[in-house]
């Protein structure tokens, strides 16, 4: 007797299930050779949802076979209903079976009490099945729900990998640290629950000096994010974002360093967990919490609950941060006052200063602009006048600032010329060695030293444990947070002094070399500025120049000079200890009224 060649489809939802596809495989593979049928090939989905075919990779590569007609079976084997897919809506069940048996493929169930027929009966019988299927899935989801709820509230996590500077910790009824698990390592005893608890102390630090960076030194998070990465300290990404990919591959590699970025460090200021609240439920995830609206938000929001529903659970975890400096954070994003510093600048505008020159009476900063006379001549031509102009009066009128007008071409001219002064007068290593190490020397000078600042932070480190453990005991609670912020920021500042002593003490013996490299890229910097195009010109002018402060009374401005160039490492490790970082100059400047 001939056999029907046929394929087999396996699907299971979890890794849990770890004997689920060996057991349907050894099921489908009994009935076929009950019913004289060969299976040519397999079709595995492992840990994928039945709701949904987008992530399930067996069932496109099938249907994608079956589209191109490259199929060599004309049967798809498959152990029960619900391992076709438990889909929200009964009727994509029925679609897809009639889009592979219109195209020459019949779907057979080896171990469901539905005949494969295409009678009445067996049509009616399928789609209560796959009805039943759907319904599972959804009355699954509102328990799963529930219970994620309730673990919230009591300050449980939930699952995913932790925020940046936290681990993990299985516990016990009791609330005892079982054990410390590692990345996407489970638990599986029910009666455990999972906390987060601080992680390596590298880690810790380097979330408070992303607050403490952004919120007192004035850095945007493209510098922070570039600071870090000349350190050599490794971004979240090392940790999950490059192996999550690989991981279904049988590939991890933890020791591939990632790469700080502005939204990395984005992600880490916008991050309430911080302060030591867990939140939860800020995202709505699966298809029945997008359709079905179980939390009872209002109409028309299709990605986030409504705040009121968001689980906010207080002190759930150790905090790293204090909630002042998390809220004053969050008021500096709200409010974009650094949004300014980490404009784009496009290297195609042909104006050499715009975005670095700011007027002294509104802040606003000076823009470029042009205007122009049409010329009759054959064929007619515009002649246009290039200048920047007050950005105040421009978008908020005459109410804000004064109108104000520089003439382009003469203003670029003069700051070129200043630099190339700039550059001449430090054009000696000894000269750049005196004056930095007299910038450094009062850091070093201080009156605390390391061992003294170590044993201060153990000290308020300690207090901290011991507030954090009479609170989680009831014992005068609005008292302890109080006391609780307190020593958060006095230990930040410590921390803060710290760095800046390791830090001035670190760099004193490098300030030769370091000269060397300045006097090297200013020696650059001369000859571009003599035969170079636009753009390179803006690069220069933005690693030397920090701002242009116009005074519209005077009709004169201040040139903000780097005393080290910004594409130096040592710029950032000035401005992060507090050190002056630049040197003034008075222009007098060329200006230029726009004509009607």
């Amino acid at each position: 007797m001939q056999q029907d060649f046929c394929a087999g489809y396996c699907r299971c939802s979890t890794n849990m299930q770890d004997r689920s596809i060996s057991d349907q495989v050894k099921e489908i593979e009994r009935f076929a050779q009950e019913n004289n049928l060969k299976i040519v090939t397999w079709f595995l989905d492992e840990n994928r949802s039945g709701t949904s075919i987008d992530q399930r990779e067996g069932f496109q590569k099938m249907k994608t076979l079956v589209e191109e007609r490259r199929n060599e079976f004309s049967i798809i084997l498959i152990y029960d209903t619900s391992r076709w897919g438990r889909f929200p809506d009964p009727r994509e069940s029925i679609y897809w079976e009639i889009y592979f048996e219109k195209r020459g493929v019949d779907i057979i169930y080896t171990n469901d009490d539905v005949q494969n027929t295409k009678s009445f009966q067996s049509a009616i019988i399928k789609a209560v099945k796959h009805a039943a299927a759907g319904d599972y899935s959804r009355r699954l989801s509102i328990l799963i729900t529930r219970a994620f709820i309730s673990r919230a509230k009591e300050g449980f996590w939930n699952g995913g990998a932790p925020p940046y500077g936290y681990k993990r910790a299985e516990i016990d009824k009791h609330k005892q640290i079982v054990r410390i698990l590692g990345h996407r390592e489970r638990y599986y005893n029910p009666k455990h629950k999972i906390v987060l608890v601080l992680g390596n102390e590298k880690e810790l630090e380097t979330v408070r000096r992303i607050f403490y960076y952004f919120v007192h030194k004035d850095m945007d998070l493209r510098m922070i994010a570039q600071k870090l990465n000349n350190e050599g300290i490794p971004a979240p990404s090392y940790k999950w974002i490059q192996t999550s990919k690989l991981w279904h591959k049988g590939v991890f590699a933890p020791d591939k360093p990632g790469i700080w970025s502005y939204h990395s460090a984005f992600k880490i200021i916008k991050n309430e967990l911080y302060t030591g609240k867990m939140i939860w439920g800020v995202k709505k995830r699966g298809i029945f919490s997008t359709s079905e609206n179980l939390w009872g938000d209002k109409e028309g929001r299709k990605t986030r609950h409504d705040r009121q529903n968001v689980i906010v659970c207080q002190k759930a975890h150790p905090p790293i941060i204090s909630e002042k400096l998390f809220r004053r954070a969050q008021e500096m994003v709200k409010s974009g006052s650094k949004s300014k510093r980490v404009r784009k600048t496009y290297s195609y505008s042909p104006y050499l200063l715009s975005g670095i020159i700011e007027c002294g009476a509104c802040g606003f900063r000076f823009s470029g602009g042009y205007f122009g006379k049409k010329l009759y001549e054959n064929p007619p031509q515009r002649l246009r006048h290039y200048f920047y102009r007050d950005a105040g009066s421009t978008l908020r009128g005459e109410r804000v600032c004064s109108s104000y007008y520089i003439k382009m071409e003469s203003l670029d001219k003069l700051i070129l010329n200043k630099i190339k002064r700039r550059i001449t007068a430090c054009n000696s290593t000894v000269k750049i060695t005196r004056r930095l190490r007299s910038a450094l020397m009062p850091t070093t000078k201080t009156k605390s030293n390391v061992e003294q600042l170590k044993r201060r932070i153990t000290r308020t480190e300690d207090e901290i444990e011991e507030i954090q453990r009479l609170a989680k005991r009831g014992q005068s609670a609005l008292e302890a947070d109080k006391q609780l912020t307190n020593l958060i920021e006095k230990n930040e500042g410590l921390l803060d002094v710290k760095r800046k002593v390791e830090s001035a003490r670190r760099l004193i013996p490098t300030l030769s070399s370091v000269a060397m490299v300045i006097k090297d890229y200013y020696n650059y910097c001369s000859n571009v500025l003599e035969n170079s195009t636009p753009q390179e010109k803006k690069v220069i002018v933005r690693n030397i120049i920090d701002k242009i402060v116009i005074d519209k009374n005077n009709n004169s401005g201040r040139i903000y000079f780097c005393k080290v160039p910004k594409n130096i490492d040592l710029y950032l490790e000035l401005l992060c200890m507090d050190l002056k970082t630049t040197v003034t100059s008075t222009i007098y400047l060329p200006r230029k009224q726009r004509e009607a």
